[in-house]
């Protein structure tokens, strides 16, 4: 009412005060006002002190009359020990939960808990007489009008005529806390605006609205089952009891109210609290405990506040816990309080999950796995506790599926258990399993913030924090893809840093399930069902946990509702015959003879006869189990084996002996052949010494056979040598008398090549079925089978071994063949150093195609320790082989489509309905012969190893290898080079004859360059050759056909036209002089046109700083640039193999770009092919030298330019209709010190792209 005085009368109360009485009536007021406020906030603060006072004085008169005669509290300590003694369990949980103590354990540990706190803190009887406060204090209900609930101060009278007043988003309603631990202060302040209601509710109405659980039970639409589950995830009394469990009073304070904002806070003050602990900073934990307090309100009665300090790990992992907790609550709240007006509360909750729960029938094959997965890993260090399966669900959320989409083909995916309390379910379903928010503390999480999952049931159980007043626990079955995983033995709070190319993070144990009992789902997914076994590794934890960190690799597939404290059901598991068999167990040879004899009918020795074959050792073998028990002891004290026991194990022993000797025949097998192989290279180079026994001779004969050569020559000389094969004669001589001081075997290499093609038969690749057959099958056998193929699984595997160090450069190959009657089966293993033939093994005939497919897969699992089932998630294990996985599709063998396509091109031009120059360009493009030249050229021998059959995931793997041979380079760890060069060369193989191996580490950038453009190459080619062998021989008109398959319209310019005049203008004005040594002729320029790229592009079509720029590449990525447009190198490639990072580079010089077609002088191949693009630019970030992460470009701008000595006049550029400027001006200094010649443009969008022409060119060499 301040206003409200005269002048004289605010003078007068501001005198009373001591204040300022000078001024005009405005700030007399002001300042009475400011006065007046003061003294109402301290007021409250003295009667908030006085409270406080009062209270603490009280409870420690109550404390004092507690004494015993001599005024110590022994007495008291007996009796409160008396009083928890005559007490249940839930008394006791009610009294621990009063003292702050955790509630958990059997009644004997919360006496012993509670016991030990009376000695410290005998508050027992005080909190008595608090309980008595409560009883007296009125019991006020919480009404809810409008958007909060009225305060509990209001009375009932106001109550009914009042609501919290909202405006717009504002709600005038306010919960302030004030927690200060070194002053014990633990306050609230509630402040609400009330307004007037002026309708009538109809108390009646709502409370048939507001049905209780046993209606909603009655009258929902919902299946039963999901109706009784909904009602347990949803019950407010079971949230409160729950997180009463962790220390938060949800009768006193508020549940489900405080908002996401205030909640991640607490997370923020809880890591940074997890700084400071273990700094011995009391202060500055009292301090951040007190801003927690604040945050997160608990109810400490009248303790000391100095005993809550937040001041260990312990403490620490409780309280994130609690926030945890009440961040799902927050999100279930919405729902409960939503739902409460609704017809049908239970079924409109279910609606708002957005989950489809189906329930399983207890008969269910699924609820038949699930039971043995929970029984098989509840662990012996948990048989505290039982559980009976009460229900279990088929869930589905919903957009999950699609989320997932992109990790459906991982490696590696497993069904794994998670476990979370009862209050956390309703949020978990809702809106996902969640990671941890930034602001919580690392600290807080084993492994870092991610997703938790185990494959013991019984681990992840415990997390359902189930007790005697709940004792149902809910658990998710999950898919998870974890692909590559980081394994660890020891905690790691920043596991979620993950090393390149993994997916996730697994913590090692001491026991888990049996990999070998695992069960395949039909779509990979792997169960890990089987019963514990030991593992061999020393950490910390006794069970695995796995752990991802991006939700989208989680996709929930069934969730498990036990009650705990039961006994198991006794139905056995037994699988029906539809359930897909689990993956066979580790190939011992009793299990995989039993397996024969029972199944196998075929007569060994007429299977010796049938065509004239090899008969496998084991048929013969197998006979074990025919023998008597005299000889097979006989047959074991031959072999110096145990001969006691009973026929069964007398058989087992004997079988597994047999296995291990004919693996011990076939690796030395192996090896004797590198053996041989290798004396014999160096009985031909000891042939060629002089006879003074020096090489000299021979050094001088060699350079002399060099130098009668011709460039075609030396360069397949540079080739079988591992040599670059580009230059001029000159530079080619060079090179190979060089390497020829240091390694003089081109005698012994020509000899091999001699002997090999003399001695080796020329075998045609059939193709008969899915697969190419392999070489080394007789004859008369192709024309009889062809390569087993079930659904999608071809049973045709080529597997590669590649180490530096011990000079193994090995392959592996087995195929099973089916006869083309489908009556008999044989398998095919071939073996041998890369480049030569090798040895052969046929197995077989067998009668059974399940005898057969299961030889096929155990000789896998021994050469990979990979079961067949799950090689899609193949793990390359040490010292075994890698498996190369091949990209089938609808191909033809590749001798069948060259021989068609290059006998028969000259037919294909005359019969093509294509325009005549743009049928010779595709020609030219899609030729098998000169992809096989060019990636000779970059060292691939494409006559021996696979062109275009490695598939994408083979190559994204190369890429990934030579990553990390990137982050190695130049830290003179030659071990580590030697080893990640083995797994580039396992998964890219080559062909380095019988070299040492070590003579081809990748230990440079130049040569991690060098491999890195091979990839490149391959994944071109993969494309390519899909387009190639695609039903393209098939087509009446192939050219035509696979002109189509680009999807990009190509028209040829005439060469009077005016595009045509600017086109060569370009191109011979930005001839750079430092690139005399070549000439080019304009063959023809076609106007392109990619479907979809002009629609891409549209977004940038009016972006400034538009250019035609040039971009080069090799004759066999045409293919793939025209039908997949210009591609940007993939995640698992290295950044430090490009100059400005991983983008789409541009010149303004022809001849820069022209020398990246690898059009060399003298090669067979002299025509390069490049391409005209529009670039948007926009703003570029200008460098002067080399950035690999350039493509982190600074804000605003759209590309990178390295900046270049030289670049054409920008006086002299054309600026076409459109606005794009053509840089055709003739080159001129730029005043730019920096590492380049020339301007390279980068974009890293590849919709800043649009092709615009194709320039054929021919090189000439001066």
């Amino acid at each position: 009412m301040a206003s409200k005085l005269k002048v004289d009368q605010l003078r007068g109360e501001l005198a009373k005060r001591g204040l300022d009485t000078t001024g005009t009536k405005p700030f007399l007021v002001q300042r009475l006002k400011e006065a007046l406020l003061k003294e109402e906030t301290k007021e409250e603060d003295n009667k908030e002190n006085d409270d406080a006072n009062n209270a603490f004085q009280n409870n420690k008169k109550r404390r004092g009359r507690e004494l015993d005669e001599n005024g110590n509290k022994d007495s008291n300590k007996v009796k409160a020990v008396e009083e928890f003694r005559r007490m249940n369990v839930k008394q006791l949980r009610e009294r621990a939960s009063l003292r702050g103590l955790s509630t958990v354990g059997a009644k004997k540990e919360l006496l012993d808990r509670l016991c030990e706190d009376a000695e410290k803190n005998p508050l027992d009887g005080a909190v008595k007489e608090d309980k008595k406060g409560i009883k007296e204090e009125k019991i006020v209900t919480a009404t809810k009008k409008g958007a909060a609930i009225l305060d509990q101060g209001i009375p009932d009278e106001i109550k009914a005529k009042y609501h919290v007043l909202k405006k717009g988003d504002d709600i005038y309603d306010v919960m302030l806390n004030q927690t200060n631990v070194e002053h014990n202060d633990n306050k609230f302040y509630v402040i609400q605006l009330l307004g007037r209601t002026w309708f009538l509710i109809d108390g009646v109405e709502l409370a048939k609205r507001v049905k209780e659980i046993g209606a909603q039970m009655r009258e929902t639409k919902l299946e039963q089952r999901v109706a009784k589950f909904i009602s347990l995830i949803c019950n407010f009394s079971m949230m409160k009891q729950q997180i009463m469990e962790i220390g938060y009073n949800a009768d006193k304070l508020p549940l489900g109210k405080l908002s996401k904002s205030t909640i991640l806070k607490g997370y923020g003050v809880l890591k940074r609290i997890s700084y400071v602990i273990g700094q011995s900073n009391r202060s500055m934990l009292e301090q951040l405990s007190s801003e927690f307090y604040t945050l997160i309100p608990h109810d400490f009665g009248f303790r000391k506040m100095c005993d809550f300090v937040i001041d260990t790990p312990q403490k620490l992992k409780k309280k994130l816990e609690m926030v945890e907790a009440l961040r799902k609550i927050e999100a279930a709240t919405k729902l409960l309080d939503d739902a409460m007006m609704e017809e049908d509360p239970l079924h409109y909750r279910y609606q708002q999950l957005h989950c489809e729960l189906i329930p399983l029938d207890a008969d269910s094959e699924e609820f038949a796995m699930i039971s043995k997965y929970t029984r098989n890993t509840h662990a012996k260090t948990h048989l505290y506790y039982t559980v009976d399966i009460v229900q279990i669900f088929k869930v589905a959320r919903e957009g999950e599926n699609e989320r997932f989409e992109k990790f459906s083909g991982t490696k590696n995916r497993m069904l794994l258990w998670h476990g979370s309390p009862l209050t956390n379910w309703t949020g978990i379903l809702s809106q996902g399993l969640r990671i941890a928010p930034p602001e919580a503390p690392a600290t807080g999480y084993m492994f870092g913030k991610g997703v938790y999952f185990t494959d013991m049931f019984s681990k992840s159980a415990n997390y359902c924090y189930a007790n005697s007043a709940y004792t149902t626990g809910v658990l998710l079955l999950c898919e998870v893809a974890l692909g590559d995983m980081a394994e660890h033995l020891h905690a790691e709070d920043y596991a979620d840093n993950l090393p390149v190319g993994k997916l996730s993070t697994k913590r090692i144990g001491a026991t888990a399930p049996d990999p070998s009992e695992a069960q395949v789902l039909d779509d990979g997914v792997i169960v890990p069902l089987g019963k514990p076994k030991e593992q061999k590794r020393e950490g910390d934890l006794l069970y695995n946990e796995y752990i991802v960190y991006n939700a989208d690799q989680i996709r929930m597939r069934y969730l498990v509702q036990d009650g705990e404290i039961g006994r198991w059901l006794e139905a056995p598991w037994l699988p029906s015959r539809a359930t897909k068999p689990s993956p066979a167990p580790p190939p011992t040879k009793s299990r995989l003879l039993l397996n024969f004899e029972a199944t196998e009918s075929a007569d060994p020795t007429e299977s010796a006869i049938l065509n004239g074959l090899y008969l496998w050792a084991l048929e013969v073998k197998m006979m074990a189990s025919k023998l008597k028990v005299d000889q097979l002891r006989v047959e074991l004290g031959k072999r110096g084996l145990d001969t006691t026991g009973t026929k069964p194990f007398l058989v087992q022993r004997l079988e597994e002996a047999l296995l291990k000797e004919e693996k011990k025949e076939e690796d030395n097998k192996e090896n004797d052949d590198a053996n041989n192989a290798f004396q014999n290279n160096k009985k031909r180079r000891g042939r060629e010494l002089d006879e003074n026994g020096n090489e000299d001779s021979n050094k001088v004969k060699v350079v002399e056979e060099f130098r009668q050569m011709n460039v075609k020559q030396l360069r397949e000389q540079a080739t079988l040598r591992g040599l670059s094969t580009v230059g001029t004669k000159k530079e080619l001589l060079d090179r190979l008398c060089e390497d020829a001081e240091k390694n003089p075997l081109d005698g012994a290499v020509k000899e091999e090549e001699k002997e090999s093609s003399k001695g080796e038969k020329i075998v045609t690749a059939t193709k008969k079925g899915a697969a190419v057959l392999d070489q080394g099958i007789p004859d008369e056998i192709k024309a009889h089978y062809h390569v087993l193929q079930k659904g999608d699984d071809i049973y045709d595997v080529m597997l590669n071994q590649t180490n530096v160090g011990h000079n193994n450069n090995k392959f592996y190959v087995i195929q099973l063949l089916e006869s083309d009657d489908s009556k008999t089966y044989m398998v095919l293993n071939r073996w041998g150093r890369i480049g030569v033939k090798g040895q052969t093994k046929l197995h077989g005939p067998y009668t059974s195609q399940e005898v057969a497919v299961m030889n096929f897969e155990n000789k896998f699992f021994e050469k990979t320790h990979n079961y067949w089932s799950n090689r899609k998630d193949f793990v390359c294990e040490p010292k075994c082989y890698a498996w190369l996985e091949m990209d089938y599709g609808e191909q033809e063998n590749e001798s069948t489509v060259k021989e068609k396509t290059d006998s028969s091109i000259g037919a294909q031009m005359r019969e093509t309905k294509l325009e005549q120059r743009v049928a010779k360009f595709i020609s030219l493009i899609c030729n098998i012969s000169m992809m096989k030249q060019q990636m000779m050229e970059i060292g691939y021998n494409a006559e021996k190893l696979p062109l275009g059959k490695l598939s994408k995931s083979t190559i994204l793997k190369g890429y990934g290898v030579l990553k990390r041979i990137s982050d190695v380079i130049g830290q003179s760890d030659r071990s580590m080079l030697e080893q990640l060069s083995s797994e580039f060369y396992t998964v890219i193989p080559h062909d380095f004859g019988f070299r040492k191996m070590r003579d081809f580490v990748i230990d440079t950038p130049q040569k991690l360059k060098k491999k890195l453009e091979m990839v490149e190459a391959l994944g071109e080619i993969e494309v390519a050759t899909k387009l190639l062998m695609d039903d393209t021989m098939m087509e009446e008109d192939p050219l035509h056909y696979r002109y189509q398959q680009l999807h990009c319209e190509m028209i040829p310019l005439d060469t009077d036209s005016e595009e045509f005049a600017m086109i060569s203008k370009y191109t011979q004005n930005t001839h750079a002089k430092t690139h005399s040594n070549y000439t080019v002729d304009i063959v023809q320029i076609f106007k392109v046109a990619r479907e979809g790229e002009n629609e891409r592009f549209k977004k940038f079509s009016g972006i400034k700083n538009r250019m035609l720029l040039w971009h080069g590449s090799r004759l066999t990525n045409w293919t793939g640039i025209l039908s997949q447009g210009l591609r940007i190198a993939p995640p698992e490639a290295p950044v430090t193999g490009y100059m400005f990072g991983k983008g789409v580079y541009f010149a303004d010089m022809f001849s820069k770009s022209a020398n990246y077609c690898y059009a060399y002088a003298n090669s067979a191949l002299t025509t390069g092919v490049l391409l005209l693009c529009e670039v948007a630019l926009g703003d570029m970030a200008e460098l002067l030298h080399a950035k690999s992460d350039a493509d982190r470009l600074p804000n605003g701008k759209l590309s990178t330019k390295g900046v270049g000595a030289a670049a054409p006049d920008p006086s002299e550029a054309q600026a076409l209709d459109d606005g794009v400027i053509v840089p055709l001006g003739k080159p001129k200094e730029q005043k730019r010190e920096g590492a380049l010649l020339y301007n390279e443009y980068i974009v890293y969008n590849v919709d800043q792209i649009r092709m615009r022409y194709l320039v054929q060119v021919d090189f000439k060499y001066t």
